[in-house]
Formats: C-alpha cells, sequence, structure tokens
C-alpha cells in the first residue's frame, strides 16, 4: 500500500509541478510576447536603418558624380575659353604683323622716291652746273 501511496504522492506532486509550470508559462506568456514584439520592432529598426544608410551612401555617390560633372564642365569651358583667347591672341598678332608689313612697305616706297627725288635734283644740279660753265 505504502507503493500505492507513494505513487499517488508523486502523481499529486507531478501534478502540482505541472500546474506550476502551467501558470509560470501564462505569467510569462505577456512578457514572452513583449518580447517577441520589441524583437520584430528592433529587427525593423535594423532595416530601416540600413536603408538609410543605402541612401546615404547613395546620396554620397551621385553627390560626388554630380561634383565631377561639374568641374568636367567647368574644365572644358577653361579649355574652350583658353582656346578663344588664345586664337583671339593669334588674330591679333597677325594683325600687327600685317599692319607693321604695310607700314614697311609704304616705307620703302617713300625711301624710293625721296631717292629718285634726291637723283633728279643731284641731276638737275649737275646739268645746271654744266650750263653755268
Amino acid at each position: 500500500m505504502e507503493c500505492l501511496g507513494t505513487s499517488v504522492a508523486k502523481e499529486a506532486a507531478t501534478a502540482t509541478v505541472c500546474q506550476q509550470q502551467q501558470q509560470q508559462q501564462r505569467q510569462q506568456q505577456p512578457w514572452n510576447q513583449k518580447c517577441q514584439q520589441l524583437q520584430t520592432q528592433l529587427e525593423q529598426a535594423e532595416r530601416h536603418i540600413l536603408q538609410l544608410q543605402e541612401e546615404k551612401r547613395a546620396d554620397l555617390q551621385h553627390e560626388e558624380e554630380s561634383q565631377q560633372l561639374f568641374a568636367q564642365k567647368e574644365a572644358r569651358l577653361l579649355q574652350a575659353a583658353a582656346e578663344e583667347h588664345q586664337q583671339e591672341l593669334l588674330r591679333s598678332q597677325q594683325r600687327h604683323e600685317q599692319q607693321l608689313q604695310a607700314t614697311l612697305e609704304r616705307h620703302a616706297q617713300e625711301q624710293d622716291q625721296l631717292q629718285d627725288q634726291h637723283d633728279q635734283l643731284e641731276q638737275l644740279l649737275h646739268e645746271t652746273n654744266g650750263r653755268l660753265e
């Protein structure tokens, strides 16, 4: 009988332990639900952070590309301006050289005319001197 009594006592103890475990599970259930909810919120927040980081990375890359494009456009504009100024300088130099050449030609013509006049005056002087003698 003692075996039967121990068996009943064991069953009662087991039932009590099961009841206590069930009661603990019922008490822990709201905490487990809250923990699961917080875990879900944390995962969502981490995904959101990763998304924001990726957007920031894309924005920085876009900004860098825009700056490079701007620098390239600026360099092309400066190059075009430099070439235009170089062409203007070359045209100005050519005009000055043409003016100088024209001036030198006029000077040479004037010298030729003066030499001709001088020669004519010399000849006239000789002829006049020859008549006077």
